[in-house]
């Protein structure tokens, strides 16, 4: 979620919301990012991080039954 990003940031880089934004306005949209990627790792508090993790482990290994 963006809220959460803008947050993240904010904090990690002792700067306020609106340069945050700035600086966002400049990147690639998520859904752009996504279409790009060839694996996604969502951390949202709503899926687990670790399975995500070891499944494109996995997939980079070659053992991987979704990738």
């Amino acid at each position: 979620p963006e809220a959460l990003k803008i947050k993240r940031v904010m904090e990690r880089d002792n700067v306020i919301e609106s340069e945050v934004r700035n600086r966002m306005k400049n990147q690639l949209d998520e859904e752009e990012k996504i279409k790009r990627s060839d694996y996604v790792i969502i951390n949202d508090d709503k899926q687990l991080l670790i399975p995500q993790i070891l499944e494109v482990h996995a997939a980079i290994m070659g053992n991987s039954s979704l990738f």
